[in-house]
C-alpha cells in the first residue's frame, strides 16, 4: 500500500508529520489531526503559505499524494478563518485540486 507523510503545523508552529494512504475517510483524517495535535477545535482548512493559498481540509482524504511533496501546511480552524477573512491581504481559496487527472475521480 502507498504511503503519504503530509507536514501539517499548528498555529502556534508545532510541527506533525502524519501518514495518509489511498483511501482514508475524511473522518479518519479528523480523528488523525485532533489527535495528533491535541485541539478539541475543529480543524477547516490547510493554509500554504507559500501560495498564499487555502485548502479545504477534505483534501487530505481525496488526495493524500498532494500534499506529501511540500513544505509545512498550516492548520486552520473555525476562529482562523474569521481572522483571514477580517485581514487585509485577500487570501485565495482553492477549492479545485491541482492534479488534473484527480479533478474527474473526485468531481473537482
Amino acid at each position: 500500500m502507498n504511503t503519504f507523510l503530509a507536514h501539517l503545523q499548528d498555529e502556534e508552529g508545532v510541527e506533525k508529520h502524519l501518514i495518509l494512504y489511498p483511501g482514508i475517510t475524511h473522518q479518519e483524517v479528523k480523528d488523525l489531526i485532533t489527535s495528533s495535535f491535541g485541539s478539541s477545535e475543529e480543524v477547516v482548512g490547510l493554509y500554504d503559505t507559500e501560495q498564499d493559498v487555502i485548502y479545504p481540509i477534505s483534501i487530505l482524504s481525496k488526495v493524500p499524494s498532494f500534499f506529501s511533496s511540500s513544505p509545512a501546511y498550516t492548520l486552520l480552524k473555525d476562529t482562523s478563518i474569521s481572522l483571514l477573512r477580517s485581514g487585509k491581504s485577500l487570501i485565495k481559496i482553492k477549492f479545485q485540486c491541482c492534479c488534473p487527472p484527480y479533478r474527474k475521480q473526485y468531481g473537482y
